[in-house]
């Protein structure tokens, strides 16, 4: 192997550990500060963590408006060192707002809008990192980070009181820091024949349409089934989190493996399912302090599923829309943001009304939406242009696989005795194609893949993708002294 070749593995290998710790310490510092009862005191009211999510991500949602018309403002550095600040400066205002007892939820609001605005300063930079990873470290990368940023929650959430404040405000440091060093290490800057084009919105509002009413539920859900004491809400946060956790990368997993297209329309799948039995888990009995952690564990899957796969999702949606990933994350930024906002508040109103409980009828109704809207657009409403995109490629076949490449392709096919399927899939090996990566631009699942390409290692007899280029270079050396042999021969 070369020097530059392993220079270049290196580099490659650094950028995934940097993009994996920094991301992960920017969710960990939303999951500390918005999804546990850290910054709120033992003896404050019910629903302040929610209200003060809310309006964080009603900022977020604000942060995406603006960078449809401030793209660049957002994406500077000294715009990020800001937001930055914010995010450290908002938590700790949120955590000594309870000190003032008649003013508390007016300084706590205004200081979650101040830490939103930097955390969704702060997504913006990291859906532009996300350009130094290929597609196929992005769903090795996302999945990695998640679980990293649970393992870093759990031991904020060891730390009680002001203690744990100053750790959360110390997250964002960490995540600019790694912000930092992948920036330094390669070109984030937009591709040149991308500055000119604008974003194709419309294969998106489908997907769009059931992303906000799936935040609109998970922030109603969150409301519907919080607790109805005080007493132990440590164990009434610690608990759905680890079951949610543990089932939410399993999840992930097994759509990486068995979908044929990677799309947020699969995560949708899991996630209408996960709601529809979380609501029918709170109806056995709302009042059970059980069932309730139980329905909380199943909203916190289908959440935690519907965001990996979005950040997954998001960079091979802007390859195949041939756009910039930061001009169509701020949809979705706007969406999330506005959907959380009005599912919590709603909720709230509804307690009020209802004297402090909800009746299951606008659960049904939450629930009847939700599932119209997705039988209404479909579960893939992506699915026109992916099977364009599908049709484009087959009609380019020849074009899309390098000349060399597919004439060794076909070569060691009739020698070997292999497939249609088998020699599409070998060329692409050949050029040096990851299986997921394949996966996509073959539409079938990562499990196809993997059995024709031992099939393709068996008939071969070789044992990896570099003994499968190796194979083929020798053949064309062969080919190419036989050739030379031939015009030296004596007629």
């Amino acid at each position: 192997m070369k020097l530059c070749d392993i220079h270049s593995i290196r580099t490659s290998l650094q950028r995934n550990i940097w993009f994996i710790v920094g991301f992960s310490f920017t969710l960990s510092w939303m999951y500390t500060a918005f999804f546990s009862c850290t910054l709120v005191p033992q003896d404050y009211a019910l629903f302040s963590s929610d209200t003060f999510w809310s309006f964080a991500l009603l900022a977020v949602g604000f942060i995406g408006g603006l960078a449809l018309i401030a793209h660049r403002f957002l994406l500077k550095t000294s715009t990020l060192v800001i937001g930055c600040a914010f995010m450290a400066i908002g938590v700790i205002a949120i955590r000594y707002a309870f000190n003032s007892p008649e003013h508390y939820q007016i300084i706590y609001s205004i200081s979650a809008f101040v830490a939103g605005l930097g955390f969704g300063v702060m997504i913006l930079h990291w859906y532009r990192a996300i350009r130094s990873l290929s597609e196929d470290r992005v769903e090795f990368a996302i999945p990695a980070a998640f679980a990293l940023s649970f393992a870093v929650y759990y031991l904020v959430f060891a730390f009680k009181g002001s203690v744990s404040v100053y750790f959360i405000a110390f997250l964002p440091l960490v995540s600019l820091a790694c912000l930092r060093r992948i920036q330094n290490g390669c070109d984030l800057n937009k591709p040149k024949e991308l500055r000119a084009q604008k974003v194709k919105v419309r294969p998106l509002l489908g997907t769009l349409c059931l992303f906000l009413l799936a935040w609109i539920n998970f922030g109603f859900f969150r409301i519907f089934a919080a607790p109805d004491y005080t007493s132990d809400r440590t164990l009434y946060y610690l608990i759905p989190f680890c079951i949610s956790l543990f089932a939410t990368l399993v999840i992930v997993l097994v759509s990486l493996r068995n979908v044929s297209f990677i799309s947020i329309s699969s995560a949708f799948r899991w996630a209408i399912a996960l709601i529809c039995i979380g609501y029918t888990v709170l109806f056995l009995n709302p009042y059970d302090d059980g069932i309730k952690l139980a329905g909380y564990a199943i909203n916190f899957t289908a959440m935690f599923t519907v965001q990996i796969a979005t950040f997954i999702v998001l960079p091979k949606l802007a390859t195949r829309l041939e756009a910039d990933l930061t001009r169509i994350a701020p949809f979705f930024l706007i969406a999330e943001g506005f959907g959380v906002f009005v599912g919590v508040h709603f909720a709230k109103l509804l307690f009020e009304v209802y004297a402090f409980s909800i009746h299951p009828a606008w659960c049904f109704l939450v629930i009847s939406i939700l599932v119209g809207a997705a039988m209404l657009v479909g579960l893939s409403p992506e699915h026109k242009f992916v099977f364009k995109r599908k049709r484009e490629i087959q009609g380019n076949h020849e074009h899309d696989l390098d000349n060399l490449q597919q004439i060794n392709a076909q070569i060691l096919a009739l020698e070997y005795n292999l497939s249609p399927r088998e020699t599409d899939i070998l060329g692409r090996l050949l050029l040096g194609h990851s299986r997921p990566k394949i996966r996509d631009e073959l539409f079938i699942s990562l499990n196809t893949v993997n059995v024709h390409v031992r099939n393709v290692y068996s008939k071969t007899d070789v044992h990896s993708q570099q003994e499968l280029i190796l194979l083929a270079r020798k053949h064309e050396l062969q080919n190419t002294e036989a050739e030379d042999t031939s015009l030296f021969a004596l007629p």
